[in-house]
């Protein structure tokens, strides 16, 4: 058995990922930003957005609404689409905006039980954020799949999204370590 990674496909799921990816900023919890890096962030939504665009050409789809009216009932679909990535990205938790929690964390442990309570809870609506980011990227890829008719199976290699001049991997956050502002 080898050891080494299996080789990355892109399935349709992950173009409604990539779209949702592409569609965040610094201070959405699904963006994996550096909310102090902006050379980091720059890089990455440039990534995203180069892999957005060869995933659309690889399904023969630009998810753009100019482009839906070709497509049987697809401006409707996509206004559903672009609603449903609006949702994902808003979902936040109470302690979605803090940048260090620590000072929070220390305060709730002090406080005894009620504290608990709070940090349990708060961890109980994190994962329920999650199953639901899971449940709007079911909606989204369902929705592709009917925009895309026939493609929608379709499988793509690293080698093929890399054909279209697209990074094997996103940039890596050590990278710009050095330029953080």
């Amino acid at each position: 058995m080898s050891s080494e990674p299996a080789p990355r496909s892109y399935s349709l799921r992950d173009l409604a990922e990539t779209y949702v990816l592409a569609q965040a900023n610094w201070t959405d919890p699904v963006g994996g930003y550096d909310k102090e890096n902006t050379a980091y962030n720059a890089a990455l939504r440039k990534y995203r957005e180069r892999l957005l665009a060869a995933l659309e050409d690889l399904y023969g789809l630009k998810l753009d609404m100019r482009e839906m009216v070709e497509i049987p009932r697809g401006t409707v679909l996509f206004m559903h689409f672009k609603r449903t990535v609006s949702s994902c990205l808003a979902l936040r938790s109470p302690g979605s905006a803090f940048l260090e929690p620590g000072l929070l964390l220390r305060s709730l442990e002090a406080a005894g039980e009620p504290g608990r309570r709070v940090m349990d809870t708060s961890a109980r609506i994190d994962k329920l954020m999650n199953l639901s980011r899971d449940a709007h990227l079911d909606i989204l890829e369902d929705l592709l799949r009917i925009l895309v008719g026939g493609n929608a199976d379709l499988v793509f290699t690293a080698e093929e999204v890399g054909s279209l001049g697209v990074e094997a991997a996103p940039p890596a956050l050590e990278e710009y370590a050095a330029v953080a502002e």
